[in-house]
C-alpha cells in the first residue's frame, strides 16, 4: 500500500487551486456555454416568458407546442441539436479540465495552447474511456434488472445489488483519469485493465482516497442544505419580489462556484494521491 498524507495531500491541493485560478475556465465555461444555449431554445420556442413571471403565457406556449404537430417537431429538433452540440462543448471542456490538473501536478506550466493541444488529442481517448465505463456500469444493471422480468419479487434486491456495484466502482475505478493522463495511455480498455491493477495492489489506499473526498464533499454539502433551510423562510418572508430573485441568483451563482471548487479539488486529490 502506497504510504500518504491526505491531509498533507488534501491542504496542498487546495493551495494548488489557490494558485491555479485558471483551472476554474473550462467549466465556467462549460456553465455559461449551457445558459447561453438554454436562452437559445426557449427564446427559439417563444418560452422565455418564465424569465418574466409570465407563468400563464409560458403555460399556454407549452399547450400550443403540445397540441401542434410542427411546433412539436421544431422543439424536438432545437433540443436535439442544442443537447448534442452541449455534449460535444462539455466533452473539450472536461478534457482540457483534466489535460490543466495533469499539468498542474507535473508542475507543468499552463498555457492556453499546450491546454487547446492537450485537448485535442485527448478528446477521443476521454470520449472512449467515458463510453467504456458506462458499458461497465450498465452490464450488471442490465443482467439484474433481466431477472427482474423473469421474476418480479427480484426488483428491491437487483435495485441494491446495482447500487453496491455501482458504490464498488466508484473505487475501483477512482485513479482511471490519472491513469489516462499522467501515464499518457489512451487505450480505454488498457486504461480499465491498469485501473483494476492498481486497485488490487492498493485497496487501502484506493479506498480512503474515496472515502476522503466524500467526507469533504458531504460536509460541504450539508452546510450549503443547512443554508438552503435558513433562506428558504427568508427569502419567503421578503415583500419585495425582486430583491429575493437578486439575493436567490447570487446564491445559485456562489453555490455554484462551490461546486465547481469541490470539483477541481477533488480531480486534484486524485491526481496528487495516484
Amino acid at each position: 500500500m502506497k504510504r500518504v498524507n491526505y491531509f498533507d495531500n488534501a491542504w496542498s491541493c487546495l493551495k494548488l487551486l489557490k494558485d491555479n485560478s485558471s483551472l476554474y475556465i473550462p467549466d465556467l465555461s462549460l456553465i455559461l456555454m449551457t445558459a447561453f444555449l438554454s436562452y437559445l431554445f426557449l427564446y427559439f420556442n417563444d418560452l422565455t416568458h418564465i424569465f418574466t413571471g409570465e407563468f400563464d403565457l409560458f403555460e399556454q406556449v407549452v399547450r400550443s407546442i403540445l397540441d401542434s404537430s410542427s411546433l412539436l417537431f421544431k422543439f424536438i429538433i432545437s433540443l436535439v441539436i442544442i443537447g448534442v452540440f452541449n455534449l460535444i462543448f462539455g466533452l473539450g471542456t472536461v478534457t482540457m479540465r483534466y489535460s490543466m490538473v495533469s499539468m498542474v501536478i507535473k508542475k507543468t506550466k499552463i498555457n492556453f495552447k499546450g491546454v487547446w493541444d492537450a485537448g485535442n488529442e485527448y478528446i477521443w481517448a476521454v470520449l472512449g474511456l467515458k463510453a467504456t465505463l458506462l458499458v461497465l456500469y450498465l452490464i450488471p444493471a442490465i443482467v439484474l434488472f433481466s431477472l427482474v422480468l423473469l421474476n418480479r419479487s427480484f426488483l428491491i434486491p437487483a435495485i441494491i445489488l446495482v447500487i453496491i456495484i455501482f458504490f464498488f466502482y466508484r473505487f475501483i475505478l477512482l485513479f482511471s483519469y490519472p491513469i489516462l493522463f499522467l501515464k499518457d495511455i489512451r487505450n480505454p480498455i488498457e486504461v480499465v485493465s491498469k485501473t483494476f491493477n492498481y486497485f488490487r495492489t492498493n485497496k487501502l489506499h484506493t479506498i480512503l482516497t474515496g472515502l476522503f473526498i466524500i467526507l469533504i464533499s458531504t460536509v460541504i454539502g450539508l452546510l450549503l442544505n443547512g443554508f438552503l433551510l435558513i433562506w428558504g423562510p427568508i427569502s419567503s418572508g421578503l415583500m419585495a419580489v425582486t430583491l429575493a430573485t437578486i439575493l436567490s441568483v447570487i446564491f445559485v451563482i456562489i453555490k455554484q462556484i462551490i461546486d465547481i471548487t469541490v470539483s477541481l479539488w477533488a480531480n486534484l486529490f486524485i491526481f496528487k494521491n495516484y
